[in-house]
């Protein structure tokens, strides 16, 4: 499932173009006939895998330091350790972009713009940040977004096959537009609770999110939200930290990793 942090730039660049309406023929309306179950685990990698190639058409893929790349897939792997689908594999491309973002789309491919590893401050954050994204992909929510937008696919899913074909293309350019735009509310503050939890089980301080949120929140216009589909800001933030302290999510020991991510994102912050 895809969605973004709730950060820049997703609502216009979520927008499906007139070509992608096309491919799909007409058929961006709400449908909820095919429910969960019909995409399968191997379909939604297929599907994830063309909305990760068409994703790396829009946002070039980060070139500089070649530590930033395996550092931020590290801390995936760290996260997935404690993740409840063993049916994905998860990794991440650290993509060239000013915009304070990150994203994922179905079957367990994730994004982050060099602009979001910028504005972090430590390893909790980026912690924090790709634990909501997981927690997109754990809970399906791109997957269940995608069903209920693609009207006259139900034959198409049931026969889609290899990531060449014209149907899988279309749901693929349909996914990464959704996970631009960003998902629901209550698809939004379920990754928030999840992402928390799996940062918090990977040892990080799991203030991370809600610390790297105050950042975004900094950036919002008052009255305004970046996205009209997602809390606000403020509101989520307050919602984690009630969390944090209900299930006691907060150790002696927690990791905050500040030294640390300074010191990987040493040379990406020097414009390398």
């Amino acid at each position: 499932g895809g969605t973004t942090v709730n950060t820049t730039g997703g609502q216009a660049s979520g927008r499906v173009d007139k070509d992608t309406a096309l491919i799909v023929g007409g058929v961006l309306a709400v449908v909820g006939l095919f429910g969960d179950k019909l995409i399968g685990t191997k379909t939604e990698r297929e599907i994830g895998k063309s909305a990760a190639k068409a994703a790396l058409q829009k946002y070039p893929v980060y070139r500089g330091d070649p530590r930033v790349q395996q550092y931020v897939q590290g801390v995936v792997d760290r996260l997935a350790a404690n993740r409840e689908r063993k049916d994905v594999q998860y990794e991440i491309k650290v993509v060239e972009s000013n915009e304070i973002n990150a994203f994922a789309v179905p079957g367990g491919y994730m994004f982050i713009t060099t602009g979001a590893l910028k504005a972090m401050k430590s390893e909790a954050e980026l912690a924090g940040v790709l634990g909501h994204e997981m927690a997109h992909i754990e809970k399906r929510h791109g997957i269940k977004s995608l069903q209920n937008q693609l009207v006259g696919m139900g034959i198409a899913i049931a026969a889609l096959g290899s990531t060449e074909s014209q149907e899988v293309q279309a749901a693929g350019a349909v996914a990464l537009g959704l996970a631009l735009k960003g998902c629901s509310r209550g698809h939004e503050s379920e990754a928030d609770s999840d992402g928390c939890r799996l940062a918090a089980k990977a040892g990080y301080d799991p203030r991370g999110l809600t610390s790297f949120l105050q950042t975004v929140k900094q950036q919002e216009r008052p009255g305004v939200e970046l996205l009209s589909d997602h809390p606000e800001t403020a509101k989520r933030i307050k919602a984690i930290n009630k969390q944090i302290d209900q299930e006691k999510l907060l150790t002696v020991q927690m990791d905050q990793g500040v030294d640390r991510y300074n010191q990987q994102v040493y040379w990406l912050r020097r414009g390398y």
